[in-house]
């Protein structure tokens, strides 16, 4: 193996093992808890290695940040092949609700921690993390309206914000608690409801 490559490998892995540390700390103790010496600990590294990386804890954050929506991502991209584009609008949001619930940490850094957002202006940069999920979302509904099994007014842009913020709210009422007037039953049906709003929503004969 070239000496390039396997720097590259190295490097690569190192990377990995620095976000895993990272995240493993985030979990445990939150943002405010959350330190470069920490991390150096929790994967036996001196916090001079974790600096050649990641310059602050800032910087490691928006790193975490990025990946949580790459990981979230990677679970949309096996959907693409589900052939039908209502099935596969409601595939995604019930994917997006599973991960949240089953990964809070990763949801609250990915949308509530305002850390990675102010190191962005910091370093005059646009947020454009989502951009992958939310363009697999764009496209299956683009697709639904080209082949006929949505309404033809529907703005793809437009309806990708709502179907987004629908399941997104759901996600945050139940991780925050606020639905604890309901049963688990009740609020089961509550989302197996809402999509069914989707479908109603999306449908060609509206």
């Amino acid at each position: 193996m070239p000496t390039t490559t396997r720097r590259e490998r190295e490097r690569a892995d190192l990377t990995q093992l620095i976000l895993d540390g990272a995240r493993r700390v985030f979990e445990r103790d939150g943002h405010d808890g959350l330190s470069i010496r920490k991390v150096a600990r929790e994967i036996e590294y001196s916090p001079g290695t974790i600096y050649l990386y990641y310059k602050d804890k800032d910087a490691l954050v928006l790193a975490l940040h990025e990946d949580a929506f790459t990981r979230k991502a990677q679970l949309f991209a096996p959907l693409m092949q589900v052939e039908d584009p209502q099935e596969r609008l409601i595939a995604m949001g019930r994917s997006y609700i599973k991960h949240a619930l089953a990964n809070p940490s990763d949801f609250h850094l990915m949308f509530v921690d305002g850390c990675p957002m102010q190191a962005l202006r910091d370093a005059g940069q646009e947020w454009h993390t989502s951009n992958g999920a939310f363009q697999m979302l764009r496209a299956t509904i683009a697709e639904g309206v080209d082949t006929g099994g949505f309404r033809q007014n529907i703005n793809p842009d437009s309806m990708a914000v709502i179907l987004w913020s629908m399941v997104h709210g759901c996600s945050m009422l139940i991780l925050s608690e606020r639905l604890g007037m309901l049963s688990d039953e009740s609020r089961q049906r509550a989302i197996d409801d809402m999509f069914a709003q989707m479908r109603v929503l999306l449908a060609a004969n509206n």
